[in-house]
């Protein structure tokens, strides 16, 4: 089983949203270094280590100024590309969109909000939310006119019983079914009949009943789709509660399906550990694959498989902030990672 490499490039972001732990980040705010990017592709090449990269964990990509050679230099080494984004920073639309749908496999855009309310918790004033919508259509209008085969999943946080520590009651998060049914209805449902229709694409509308704000997954036509996803506590960092009773057991598809490589080049077992408080060693000055080979490396592997939490974070991430909540997070982890 190969893991997906998240590379963050940057941790400098350009919105600073409520349900992000972006804002407070502790570690500090850089670019990825181009030679240390290079390197990391190089070696993921030469040893095999995975087929697909991430652009993603914290910051926002587009904001270093070589992400389209960076983009390019993993796509001509025969690397999958997922970018994760928020596209409000393009500016020179039609070449920057190009330049994306040229070597991206799958770009996922972090639209999270619903309507002119919701997208002021993106705590912004470069782009309204029209904009922002004109933008998104923009990237799908230029997909199919240039024959682009990147898929494309546009992203909405609903709401859920979940609190984090920063949770407010003016925090606006989808929350019911109508107001889905208003982001269809007043920007969406319309601009895809017309582009099934120019493109001649096979269009399927979404269906009355489908219309569930919760884990709604809508997709129109081959490759674009819009979907909804809860809002998560970062691993139990961002609740309400400070207090989180620590997990005993739990698996967890970290080092197996996921490896997270930080702007500074240091390895952390997966895209939750946004601080950086499981590091494994610094891809700088270290080969990947001697980290990845590494005493403490196997044993946190080993462990995540076995169902054996070794790591402080890691037994907050799997743990709850009651009782009932802490066995049915350890519980479910069995379920959700029963193939490793």
């Amino acid at each position: 089983m190969k893991p997906n490499i998240f590379i963050e490039i940057t941790t400098h972001c350009n919105m600073s949203c409520s349900f992000c732990p972006s804002p407070t980040l502790e570690r500090p705010r850089l670019f990825m270094d181009d030679n240390l990017f290079y390197k990391i592709i190089d070696e993921i090449k030469k040893e095999k280590i995975t087929d697909t990269v991430y652009f993603h964990l914290m910051g926002e990509p587009l904001l270093h100024p070589s992400v389209f050679d960076f983009m390019e230099y993993a796509f001509n080494n025969g690397l999958k590309i997922i970018l994760v984004s928020n596209i409000s920073f393009i500016h020179t639309r039609k070449m920057e969109i190009k330049a994306i749908l040229q070597y991206v496999t799958y770009l996922s855009i972090s639209l999270q909000s619903f309507n002119e309310e919701s997208f002021k918790e993106k705590k912004t004033k470069k782009i309204s939310f029209n904009e922002y919508i004109d933008l998104i259509k923009d990237v799908i209008e230029t997909k199919y006119a240039n024959n682009s085969k990147v898929r494309i999943n546009i992203q909405i946080i609903q709401n859920s019983k979940v609190k984090f520590k920063n949770y407010k009651k003016d925090i606006r998060l989808l929350s019911n079914n109508l107001e889905l049914r208003l982001l269809m209805d007043l920007y969406f449902t319309n601009f895809f009949k017309a582009i099934a229709n120019k493109y001649q694409l096979d269009y399927e509308p979404v269906k009355e009943q489908k219309l569930n704000y919760k884990n709604f997954h809508y997709q129109p036509f081959d490759n674009v789709s819009i979907s909804t996803r809860d809002v998560t506590t970062w691993g139990n960092t961002m609740n309400e509660s400070n207090k989180v009773i620590p997990a005993i057991i739990g698996k967890c598809d970290a080092l197996h399906k996921q490896i997270g490589i930080l702007a500074n080049g240091d390895v952390v077992p997966c895209c939750l550990d946004y601080n950086g408080s499981i590091v494994l060693g610094n891809c700088q000055n270290v080969p990947l694959t001697e980290i990845m080979n590494s005493n403490q490396y196997q044993r946190l592997k080993e462990g995540f498989k076995k169902g054996r939490l070794y790591h402080p974070y890691c037994k907050k991430c799997k743990g709850g902030t009651n009782l009932i909540n802490w066995f049915f997070s350890q519980a479910y982890s069995f379920y959700k990672n029963r193939d490793i």
